[in-house]
């Protein structure tokens, strides 16, 4: 992977994250969206996020699995040394 590429995928890492971030919070080892307060499980990973029906992100599909949407992401990290 040339440099070029590295600085890319970095890049859509960290935007990645902070975008994640912009909508989650993992607080206790709870995952809570910060539009609506409401909380799931790791272990509730496959089902679908049950936002409050006023939430702002509830009819969205982008936002209906977020453990696993933040594990997608995790996939990029780069590795650490000696790895």
């Amino acid at each position: 992977m040339s440099a070029h590429e590295r600085d890319a995928a970095r890049q859509r890492l960290n935007e990645g994250v902070q975008a994640w971030t912009d909508r989650w919070r993992v607080v206790n080892g709870l995952l809570i969206c910060v539009k609506c307060g409401t909380r799931q499980r790791p272990s509730e990973a496959n089902v679908p996020f049950a936002h409050s029906i006023t939430c702002a992100l509830r009819d969205d599909l982008a936002y209906r699995q977020p453990w696993l949407e933040l594990a997608d992401l995790l996939l990029d990290l780069p590795a650490g040394a000696g790895a």
